[in-house]
């Protein structure tokens, strides 16, 4: 019983701990933006659900992005969800491949694969993904160590 409450201390120490690291003047500004990311999207690595939640919502809010895309450039509200879905969907399982010579993506006859503002945006659906990915990944390593 001691060692679980002990435990939880260690975990309450560190937080406090990168909390205050991250408040003082001498503490470089990447270390402050990566920590206060850190503590937004999984409290420091002790939250593996607060992690896991970023890591779905984020294609559910691509998907949306995606979709608005879509309907503005075919002038139309009529898009085929799948179409939108699968192109998400082929981001996350294929990241940067947009930028490949031969990519080509299509939602409602629409080649959105050619236009650069969807492929920065596809880049940026990656990018997250990948990093929501790695910090879900390794919030639960640090929960399996700390037990």
């Amino acid at each position: 019983m001691m060692e679980i409450y002990l435990r939880n201390e260690a975990i309450k120490f560190h937080i406090l701990e990168q909390i205050s690291l991250r408040k003082q003047k001498h503490t470089a500004f990447f270390y402050k933006i990566t920590s206060i990311l850190d503590d937004i999207t999984s409290n420091y690595g002790y939250n593996a659900f607060r992690a896991f939640c970023f890591l779905i919502i984020t294609p559910i809010c691509f998907f949306i992005i995606y979709y608005l895309i879509s309907a503005y450039l075919s002038k139309s509200f009529h898009i085929d969800l799948f179409n939108c879905f699968s192109f998400t969907i082929d981001q996350i399982l294929h990241p940067f491949k947009i930028w490949g010579s031969n990519y080509i993506a299509k939602i409602n006859n629409i080649i959105v694969s050619r236009f650069t503002i969807v492929k920065l945006i596809a880049t940026i659906n990656s990018f997250f993904v990948i990093s929501f990915a790695a910090i879900f990944l390794a919030s639960i390593k640090r929960q399996y160590r700390l037990i």
